[in-house]
């Protein structure tokens, strides 16, 4: 072989060389962008557990309406009212009796209940020795989530309006309403003179929501799948009473 051939061996075995270096490089920068994908994928699906995991987290919170005032019932003043673990209660810490409501602001049953005994408890309340504990739950449609969130902000913000949102929220429910959003929520209240921006703002932000859905499993847990349903002292009624069956066990329990 001679000296020309050589030199053509030489200048072919480094265009070979100079080839593998290029893939070698080559290889290397497709490693660094296909790493650089899967890293920058799992940054963006980290994030998105992160976001769900925080999503569910404050779906799952519980924030609890608070508050210790004292209201007006017909010509009956300085009456105690309280925001007492899951229920509103409207009467003396020391009541020798005590009844107990559960209801749901959806349930017709609890609508035609609240229409037939809700100023009868009322006139209980102010003539004194009995307080009423109303436990709002949800167990027919969504309207007893909202509503019942709505409720509790009045009881939070303005427990002067309570009794009459009270009903209220009960007289409005029908087919029409039963959609209702967070913000009809709050035009309607506004509408019966309740309002006020924190009030308002507790109302449309749905707030007490979750407080409602707690109270519901710990009813459950209670034993109480159902509404209305009537305590009197710790002892459940077996049947709803009228108003005048109503006194007359408030009276047998007093004495």
């Amino acid at each position: 072989m001679g000296k020309k051939d050589d030199r053509t061996l030489a200048i072919r075995q480094k265009a070979n060389e100079a080839r593998m270096r290029e893939k070698k490089a080559e290889a290397r920068r497709r490693a660094l962008i296909q790493g650089g994908i899967v890293l920058g994928v799992l940054v963006v699906v980290a994030a998105i557990v992160i976001a769900v995991v925080m999503g569910n987290r404050a779906a799952r919170e519980v924030t609890s309406p608070e508050n210790t005032a004292t209201v007006a019932l017909g010509e009956a003043r300085d009456i105690p009212f309280q925001i007492a673990g899951t229920s509103v209660r409207v009467g003396p810490e020391d009541a020798p009796v005590t009844i107990s409501l559960y209801e749901d602001f959806s349930c017709p049953h609890c609508k035609n209940y609240e229409a037939a005994v809700g100023q009868t408890l009322h006139e209980l309340i102010a003539e004194g020795g009995v307080a009423v504990e109303y436990h709002p739950i949800n167990v027919v449609s969504e309207y007893g989530i909202r509503a019942g969130s709505a409720a509790a902000c009045v009881a939070a913000h303005e427990p002067e309006s309570w009794t009459t949102a009270h009903a209220s929220l009960f007289a409005v429910h029908d087919a029409s309403t039963d959609a209702w959003n967070n913000e009809q929520f709050a035009t309607f209240l506004n509408g019966q003179g309740i309002g006020g921006d924190e009030l308002i703002e507790c109302v449309e932000s749905g707030r007490y929501a979750n407080w409602i859905k707690q109270n519901t499993l710990d009813a459950r847990d209670a034993g109480i799948g159902s509404t209305p349903t009537l305590l009197i002292n710790g002892e459940r009624q077996q049947a709803l009473l009228s108003p005048e069956q109503l006194r007359a066990a408030v009276e047998e329990s007093a004495s």
